[in-house]
């Protein structure tokens, strides 16, 4: 972690645990180390320094300045940490202190901060939020409809507008009975396939542990089992929408018939690390090709402009390829990919033309010298 602090941005360090504590709860220890780092780093002391700014405008909510590096969403996902990070600071001091008591003190003193502390106990447990599925069910009419699937294999689910659910093992779907009256929101344990009958004027919401998903009508993969440490949204086919249930923008997005928040496309995902509140969009493991099986190209390649041959995968994928099309303008390509998946297609041609790759945002981004 000491080396990666080498590249860290204002926005790095401020979604740093390390960063995070020290900055909210400082230690003699954290003091001493961020010290000598930043000593040995004196180049990285005005990225450190913005980042602290940047995290006491989170904490005072001064959005004007906040916006500058942070979207809406990563502000509220930064400051929910942060109030975490104090909450468990609060705790771990009082667990320090109780063992501290004076033992001086009279019998009745003793009994009344051990009455105090297990009412503080007893409040804390009933007031313990359950588990984002509990919560959301909880919240139902009472005839509502729950379909569970403890067998081994997949259960298709028929929803009254005419979509089609495939519910894996052990996973959980819930939803009201009036679906599809005034609104179509189901809930989710687990993991499911979702074939959306489109309706324009009635988006489809998908509610998985702490991340929504919006659709309007289209294919697409949701796991959220309740232990995960991640949430995964995979599209198949269409768009789809999703943000977190903390979105300072949540109501505009639930209510506004349009698809908000990060639009994910056929072979893209989006990835919530769970502890850390974190969204990563990028492509799936195996992107699928996107064409009729009529129209899939051979991907047979003889002297072939690399251009050209990056067009042809970014129709048959429906993936976008950054790169500098004069730069390759001289370089072509003779292989048989047709066999090949995506990620070794692109490998092969990096290969080919000594450039490299990287995927960033969903997107492939290719770098070369070019050809001579």
């Amino acid at each position: 972690m000491t080396n990666l602090y080498q590249t860290y941005s204002a926005t790095d360090f401020v979604t740093d645990d390390a960063f995070l504590k020290h900055q909210l709860t400082p230690d003699e220890n954290s003091k001493e180390w961020w010290q000598s780092w930043l000593a040995q780093n004196p180049h990285k002391q005005e990225e450190w320094q913005r980042a602290v700014r940047l995290l006491e405008a989170v904490k005072l909510g001064l959005n004007e300045y906040t916006r500058t590096y942070l979207t809406p969403e990563a502000e509220a996902m930064l400051l929910q940490r942060i109030n975490a990070t104090n909450q468990a600071h609060d705790e771990e001091t009082i667990s320090r202190a109780l063992p501290a008591l004076n033992r001086s003190w009279a019998w009745y003193a003793a009994a009344a901060c051990v009455i105090c502390i297990a009412g503080l106990g007893w409040y804390t447990y009933t007031k313990k939020p359950l588990p984002p599925y509990q919560a959301y069910v909880k919240n139902l009419n009472d005839s509502k409809i729950e379909k569970i699937n403890q067998s081994a294999l997949p259960l298709l689910v028929q929803l009254p507008d005419g979509s089609q659910v495939k519910l894996f093992p052990q996973s959980r779907l819930s939803y009201d009975s009036h679906f599809g009256q005034q609104n179509r929101s189901v809930y989710l344990s687990g993991k499911a396939f979702f074939d959306v009958t489109k309706q324009p004027h009635s988006p489809f919401f998908v509610y998985a542990n702490e991340l929504v998903t919006k659709v309007l009508g289209t294919s697409f993969v949701v796991q959220a089992y309740p232990n995960d440490k991640h949430v995964e949204v995979q599209v198949k086919t269409g768009k789809v929408s999703v943000f977190t249930q903390n979105d300072p923008d949540k109501k505009q997005k639930l209510n506004n018939r349009e698809l908000e928040g990060i639009v994910l496309t056929p072979n893209q995902q989006i990835i919530l690390n769970r502890q850390e509140l974190r969204l990563s969009k990028t492509l799936v493991a195996e992107p699928q090709i996107l064409l009729e099986k009529l129209q899939i190209p051979t991907f047979e390649f003889e002297e072939t402009p690399v251009v050209e041959v990056f067009e042809l995968i970014e129709k048959a994928y429906g993936v976008n390829i950054v790169y500098d099309a004069e730069l390759l303008s001289s370089c072509t390509i003779t292989a048989s990919l047709t066999d090949e998946s995506l990620p070794h297609k692109i490998k092969l041609i990096c290969q080919g033309i000594g450039a490299s790759y990287e995927t960033i945002d969903a997107q492939i981004v290719v770098y070369s010298k070019g050809c001579k």
